[in-house]
């Protein structure tokens, strides 16, 4: 009951996006690609990218037009590689071993896109052992073909420059170039520099002489696209980066590009919590009221202290429910296969033989925590001195508030 709840509930905060012209849908598709590849080839994010596709057709743009037509035929090859794999097909195991590195729940999501998108221009990049550091440059980003609502776009130029300059400090062999020790450097030709000018190429001849150093870095930064939340995903942003190598003298020379995703689950923390809060007083209620009326005892004989102990043993059983849904975790993760692991042995159009290994993580993990409160309660009937267990009251009676909570508080935690 409680799985389903959640499932209506989270099913739910989304809508479905609005209609989008060509050249958007395009842009969006190739998002949700990337999104896709990020997350292990997630069935869902593949099948917006077709969604985006198909609308994308409509373009009187010829090259519109025939990305779109590419790209329509290649998400039909992925989806095939991807629908039987362990990720997509036991996809609770995915969530549960925390793979998912697109997802923001505490910062700006935009943040987790630059980090996704740095790790790899900082591999790209990363200078020889022994050799001098490289200086970057971060140039003022781009950001206007996204709009974000009540966001100064100065204002998030900024930011955005400030956290990849942030990588920079802390990236190994690199010297990070601020606009203070730039200006410092070339005062007359700075904003060059970093806005692109019509002097860029003097400007960084000029900062590379300054540095004394034969090339330097300079980084690109664009606010690629964002994607809307519907009811099969979260909201995301996707993040450019393009560092180039220039020369004193010769211009630029090597290219390196990467961009990464990161996903809006900020605004649903408080919802999350929230009914989390239901679901704790709703299990103790429920188990409460189960418990009464399996004791064959009427509301009127019920003692306050026999209704508060059933409250507080099903309280703490939720609790114990919550801790053994991630012990679950840890026991199940030994039986975790590769995530592109196919989990079908045979396949047909109406049928399917399961690859037996694949079924291992989810029997085991759901063994541990719908039968593991009553092994619990087992031991504890078994073990725990009489004193206690005349606090407690009837063990037979009482495995109709543990065991049950302890569950709930497990299910929980699975969500």
């Amino acid at each position: 009951m409680i799985g389903l709840l959640l499932v209506c509930v989270v099913g739910l905060q989304g809508a479905w996006a609005s209609p989008l012209d060509s050249s958007e849908a395009l842009r969006h598709a190739i998002t949700y690609h990337h999104w896709a590849r990020a997350t292990e080839n997630s069935m869902v994010l593949h099948e917006a990218a077709r969604r985006e596709y198909e609308q994308a057709l409509g373009s009187e743009d010829g090259p519109t037009r025939r990305a779109a037509e590419n790209g329509r035929r290649q998400v039909e090859a992925r989806l095939e590689n991807a629908h039987d794999t362990f990720r997509n097909v036991v996809w609770a195991a995915w969530w549960l071993s925390g793979q998912d590195e697109t997802v923001e729940t505490y910062d700006e999501p935009w943040m987790r896109a630059i980090e996704n998108a740095w790790k790899e221009i900082e591999s790209q990049t990363r200078p020889k052992p022994g050799t001098p550091q490289v200086p970057m440059v971060v140039r003022r980003p781009v950001v206007d073909g996204v709009e974000i609502r009540d966001v100064d776009p100065d204002f998030l130029r900024d930011v955005f420059q400030d956290e990849v300059l942030n990588h920079v400090w802390r990236a190994p062999g690199r010297l990070s170039v601020d606009d203070d020790y730039g200006a410092s450097l070339v005062p007359g030709l700075w904003r060059s520099v970093i806005n692109d000018g019509p002097d860029s190429a003097r400007a960084l001849d000029a900062l590379a002489g300054a540095l004394d150093v034969p090339s330097l870095l300079v980084m690109d930064v664009t606010l690629a696209d964002r994607v809307p939340e519907t009811n099969t995903h979260l909201a995301a942003y996707r993040v450019d980066l393009t560092a180039r190598r220039w020369k004193q003298g010769k211009g630029f020379a090597e290219k390196y590009t990467s961009d990464g995703i990161g996903a809006d689950a900020v605004h649903r923390t408080p919802a999350i919590l929230g009914w989390i809060g239901f679901l704790v007083l709703a299990s103790v209620a429920l188990v409460g009221i189960r418990h009464r009326l399996e004791s064959r005892r009427s509301w009127r004989d019920a003692s306050e202290a026999s209704l508060s102990r059933s409250a507080v043993l099903a309280l703490i059983a939720y609790v114990g429910g919550l801790v053994l849904g991630g012990g679950a975790a840890e026991v199940s993760a030994g039986f975790l296969q590769q995530w592109s692991t196919p989990s079908f042995l045979l396949e047909g159009d109406w049928y399917v033989v399961p690859y037996l290994p694949a079924l291992a993580w989810p029997l085991v993990h759901g063994a541990v925590v719908m039968v593991g409160p009553i092994v619990l309660l087992t031991w504890a009937t078994l073990k725990l001195p009489s004193e206690w267990m005349e606090r407690i009251g009837d063990p037979t009676t009482q495995l109709s508030v543990v065991a049950p909570a302890a569950q709930a508080g497990a299910l929980t935690w699975l969500f």
